[in-house]
């Protein structure tokens, strides 16, 4: 046969595994059991907890937007919610110690551009106390800190930037033809001037519309969510009337004012602007304002809210936020008026250009706007892209979380599944581990042919009272040992047949360990095919233990250890049985020289010799565990029957000849398995 690994398939291995769990299936549910009882008392002992879900939901367009042109993303609310600030606000607003920040998480849901906040807490309120407080404790810097107005005006100066693209194309056009059917080349130096300041401030007007309209966008929004959020508030009261307040704005309107001129005129050569004020406040502090605002609402509005310390918070925000842009809302109309007076001024040094340069002079004018424009335009585009980009998306929608009915933990079911599931997988593992050396063990035919290996026959166990030489004259003998016989009968075949013709005349008996049987099939073989008239000689060439001569009831002398140390000839030690055509070579024990007798040259000359004389010769040697030498014979006969004993013989034992056999050249054998229960 051909020469193979001796490797169980992965059937064959859980097919043991599954036989073996069969066997122990009350052990592993044994363990199964408790693991429920451990689970069960797990759960009792672990303290309950509750688990309260709020849910913040933002419009898509500001989060996923043509606008930007990227895919958006809620991570900067959900850092913002689990701050360590807004923590701090929404612990001193439930006047709380609990360990908040462990025991919250915010999760982004993609599908519906929402934030799922989630608090887990002893106490079924207290967690649902928790998930509204961070939601609402977020919601202050997410209204005042909104994306919507950014994406909006964004959305305004990407159409503006298209148009003004296609203003400047037909301007170039229409420059180029009328240069073409005019004898002016262009205007004089000083005309060029006043053009280029007037497209300057032109385009600059233009440029504070989109700050007005953002502002004036925002402001709206924020006015909306307080009449929404706080109905019982008049909006009326929204806008603080207070000298102090008042007088402050003022300053800041004006200093404000006085910042958009100065960066409106900075690359403008214009010498005198009449402000409506004389001092200047450009150095004025913002936070004054934000201070005397902070405690006017603590004064009038707190008490509308019964003390709900989120509310007041975001209020006071919201409304410093508010006026925040009254003031540069106030301070962008100042400067427009200003701004209009400019233009208004050289509007009237435009009228005294010559008629016949009026024509070019508009062009020229047309075409400085348009160029202008263009860059202020990109200018304002990636400073509001920056800030829509950092702050909060537009909020949709908030659902409150509802106080938990039942706990979150322990969870029963969930902790007893895993119980089990614990206690099954330990049993099991158990099982298999104190069984390990079982999982090798030969069982069946099966075991044999899924490692690859040539199964020549099986022998099944022989029954009580049933002599082991199957040639013996009992009554029934022949019925109650029928399957023994027809096992030994297919060994009989094989060697004759089974290897394209050609018969194996000579045949090595070998076991991996002592007591496979070898020894009883070894016999039995020869009994078989010395009644079907061949001339057999059964050589027992086993140092160690040989036991043919106690099977045979003939004395043990002379035998082969006599004849290969020279003390006997040939013909005195070959003797014949009470069975027709089988004779007989006997072995005593040689346990100090077996090895060199085995490897001698006499031994070989003997194998040599009887071969000629007989039909069949079956060597018994010894096994391979006992005396690994036992190879030189297999070196010399036809083929090699390794016997194996069923629940005995392991793999391992069987790849440890193989390796052996392998090693020394040889692939002609097969396996008999021995002992096998009917």
């Amino acid at each position: 046969m051909e020469s193979l690994e001796i490797t169980e398939s992965f059937y064959t291995k859980m097919r043991k595994r599954l036989t073996i769990l069969k066997e122990k299936k009350f052990f592993v549910l044994g363990f199964l059991l408790l693991g429920l009882v451990i689970a069960l008392a797990i759960s009792f002992i672990q303290p309950k907890l509750f688990k309260a879900t709020s849910r913040i939901t933002f419009k898509y367009d500001s989060v996923n937007n043509s606008v930007l042109n990227k895919n958006g993303s809620l991570l900067n609310e959900i850092n913002e919610m689990l701050s360590d600030k807004n923590i701090s606000l929404v612990k001193s607003s439930l006047s709380t110690n609990y360990n908040i920040k462990n025991n919250i998480t915010a999760t982004e849901d993609i599908i519906t551009s929402s934030v799922i906040v989630k608090a887990i807490a002893s106490e079924a309120q207290l967690s649902a106390d928790i998930a509204n407080a961070v939601v609402k404790g977020f919601l202050s810097n997410a209204v005042i800190k909104n994306r919507g107005a950014y994406l909006s005006i964004l959305s305004d100066i990407n159409k503006r930037e298209k148009q003004n693209a296609d203003g400047i194309l037909r301007n170039a056009k229409n420059y180029q033809e009328f240069l073409a059917n005019a004898n002016i080349k262009n205007l004089n130096a000083n005309d060029l001037v006043l053009v280029n300041k007037i497209a300057d401030l032109e385009s600059e007007l233009e440029i504070i519309e989109y700050d007005n309209k953002l502002n004036q966008l925002i402001f709206d929004k924020l006015v909306a969510f307080i009449e929404k959020k706080f109905p019982k508030i008049d909006a009326e009261k929204v806008l603080i009337s207070d000298n102090n307040i008042d007088n402050l704005r003022t300053s800041f309107e004006r200093a404000l004012t006085e910042k958009i001129i100065y960066n409106s005129t900075k690359n403008i050569s214009i010498k005198e602007i009449n402000f409506m004020w004389k001092k200047s406040y450009v150095n004025l502090n913002s936070d004054s304002l934000n201070v005397l605002i902070k405690s006017f609402v603590e004064k009038n509005i707190k008490n509308n809210l019964f003390e709900n310390t989120l509310d007041v918070h975001l209020l006071k925000n919201i409304i410093w936020k508010i006026e925040e842009t009254k003031i540069k809302l106030n301070a962008i109309d100042l400067s427009k008026s200003i701004l209009y007076d400019l233009i208004t001024k050289l509007e009237e040094k435009f009228s005294l250009i010559p008629i016949r340069y009026i024509e070019i002079a508009q062009l020229e004018r047309t075409k400085k706007f348009n160029l202008k424009l263009d860059k202020k335009l990109k200018i304002k585009e990636a400073e509001l892209r920056k800030i829509a980009e950092k702050d909060f998306a537009e909020i949709d929608s908030i659902t409150e979380a509802d106080v938990p009915t039942t706990f979150y933990s322990p969870n029963i079911p969930n902790n007893l599944f895993l119980g089990a599931l614990g206690g099954l997988v330990l049993g099991i593992f158990l099982t298999l581990f104190t069984t390990k050396k079982k999982l090798e063990i030969i069982t069946s035919a099966e075991d044999l042919e899924d490692t690859s290996f040539q199964v020549i026959s099986q022998i099944p166990t022989i029954p009580h009272g049933l002599p082991l030489l199957l040639n013996v004259n009992k009554p029934n003998i022949k019925e109650r040992g029928a399957d023994i016989i027809d096992s030994f009968e297919s060994i009989e075949a094989f060697l004759k047949y089974g290897n394209l013709g050609k018969v194996l005349k000579s045949v090595l008996i070998t076991s991996a360990n002592s007591d496979e049987g070898k020894s009883f099939v070894a016999a039995n073989i020869a009994i078989t095919i010395a009644k079907t008239g061949e001339k057999v000689l059964l050589v027992d060439a086993n140092f160690l233990n040989p036991k043919l001569n106690k099977l045979f009831n003939i004395p043990s002398s002379p035998s082969l250890a006599h004849y290969l140390l020279k003390k006997k000839e040939l013909e005195e030690i070959i003797r014949k049985t009470n069975i027709s055509n089988l004779s007989l070579v006997t072995c005593v024990e040689l346990i100090q020289n077996a090895d060199t007798i085995m490897k001698s040259d006499r031994m070989k000359e003997f194998i040599k010799i009887i071969n000629d004389k007989f039909d069949f010769i079956i060597y018994d040697s010894a096994p391979f565990s006992s005396l690994k030498e036992t190879v030189t014979i297999a070196k010399l006969v036809d083929q090699t029957i390794l016997v194996t004993r069923a629940n005995n013989t392991t793999v391992s034992s069987l790849s440890e000849i193989t390796r052996i056999l392998k090693n020394n050249g040889i692939d002609n054998f097969g396996v008999v398995l021995n002992d096998i229960e009917s």
